[in-house]
């Protein structure tokens, strides 16, 4: 007489993964932060500060999630002029 198998408890339901944020979310989040170091780059202009932004390009850095990908470095120095 064969035996019944063991059902193992979770056999058939579905093992949730992260997702990560929507596109919507990135392109909000990126758009905020931009909009920020904007206005903060303003303020310093018109506080008579000079600033110097400047972008990196990155290539090929290791994500938490094992995935090697292009990204870009923003640097700004600021500093006030000598009279």
């Amino acid at each position: 007489m064969a035996s019944d198998p063991i059902p193992f408890p979770h056999e058939n339901a579905l093992i949730p993964r992260y997702v990560g944020l929507t596109d919507n979310e990135i392109a909000r989040m990126l758009k905020h932060g931009v909009a920020t170091l904007q206005e903060a780059m303003d303020a310093a202009l018109l506080a008579d500060l000079v600033i110097e932004p400047s972008v990196t390009l990155m290539e090929n850095r290791l994500t938490p999630w094992g995935m090697r990908v292009d990204s870009y470095i923003c640097n700004v120095s600021s500093f006030r002029r000598l009279a």
